[in-house]
């Protein structure tokens, strides 16, 4: 908790007052750029195909095995359901 206060007291004294002195070009770029970083990774998620075998097909258990938390593998509804059921049992 001390750690992110400090963070936010660290990135206001440098980066929001310097972003709060450029002219409006240069503050037009900077939103640009950020947009641009924002709807890169958007994209980037929305393109990752769910994770399936070699012969094609979805297996539930192995998935499970190899699943994180924090891991950004996008699933089918149906693929969840299957995993959920696989818990379950």
């Amino acid at each position: 908790m001390t750690i992110c206060i400090l963070l936010s007291v660290v990135l206001h004294l440098t980066y929001e007052k310097w972003y709060l002195t450029l002219s409006d070009s240069r503050t037009i770029a900077l939103v640009s750029v950020l947009y641009l970083l924002c709807f890169s990774s958007i994209f980037h998620n929305f393109s990752k195909k769910p994770p399936t075998l070699a012969t094609g097909r979805f297996n539930p258990a192995e998935e499970l095995l190899r699943w994180e938390p924090g891991s950004t593998t996008n699933f089918t509804e149906d693929q969840v359901q299957m995993m959920n059921k696989l818990m379950g049992e």
